[in-house]
């Protein structure tokens, strides 16, 4: 399955001023969409033949809220939600067959999901530090809860990719392996850090990025380089 990419470049959204008010933000920027439902932070989009509803936007905003609460930072001010009908639809629209994508300032989703928390980890980390796309995936993929990546899936996942390329390889070319594989790794690699570390610690890592050198800060936060810490974590999963 095809997750999400940080592509506001291939849909050509800009961003919103959070202060606007929602009154003006409830026209789709997008054409074929309408307005389903606004709430106090979310303005919901769909296309006429999606199967949204109502409640959906209430529930991207739960959700949103959520996500916040756990990482202990505030995602965007106001988001515009995009529901799209098929994956056919987000080939349309971005050039490529993903089930959703985040533009690069968090405040602007297009989906093929109701309520993609994916997305929405996205949404609230971006402000956080850019620690390259691996790191970016990971945490989306640990933090969502979404069914395809629950526990020994995603563990089970993570054990065929490194069959087939190193852990070193994932860090330094994402995009150039199949996404399965690259979700899993990066996923169940980040919930590896968590559960050693906690969330807080790896949130210092992503939020250190933002100045430091991705490897730098890794070393600097969990004393141990990037590589034997890749290292130690491969061998004990094909172990196990």
């Amino acid at each position: 399955m095809l997750y999400a990419l940080f592509a506001a470049s291939l849909v050509g959204l800009s961003p919103q001023a959070t202060s606007t008010p929602a009154t003006e933000l409830a026209k789709p920027a997008l054409p074929g969409f309408h307005l389903v439902a606004a709430t106090a932070r979310v303005d919901y989009f769909a296309m006429s033949d999606s199967s949204a509803k109502v409640d959906d936007a209430r529930k991207v905003e739960q959700m949103l809220e959520a996500i916040e609460r756990r990482m202990g930072q505030r995602g965007p001010g106001r988001l515009s939600y995009y529901r799209v009908s098929y994956v056919a639809d987000m080939q349309r629209l971005t050039g490529r067959p993903l089930l959703g994508v985040t533009d690069a300032q968090g405040r602007r989703i297009i989906s093929c999901v109701a309520v993609h928390a994916h997305e929405l980890v996205h949404s609230v980390a971006i402000s956080m530090g850019e620690p390259g796309r691996f790191f970016d995936e990971g945490l989306a993929v640990a933090l969502s809860g979404e069914p395809e990546w629950k526990s020994k899936r995603l563990q089970q996942g993570a054990k065929a990719g490194l069959e087939k390329r190193a852990l070193p390889r994932y860090l330094a070319d994402f995009d150039g392996a199949a996404p399965d594989d690259a979700y899993a790794v990066a996923g169940a690699f980040v919930e590896h850090l968590i559960a050693q570390h906690g969330l807080a610690k790896v949130l210092e890592f992503v939020r250190g990025c933002e100045t430091c050198p991705r490897d730098e800060m890794f070393q600097r936060t969990f004393g141990v380089t990037v590589a034997d810490a890749g290292a130690a974590w491969s061998t004990q999963l094909r172990n196990n």
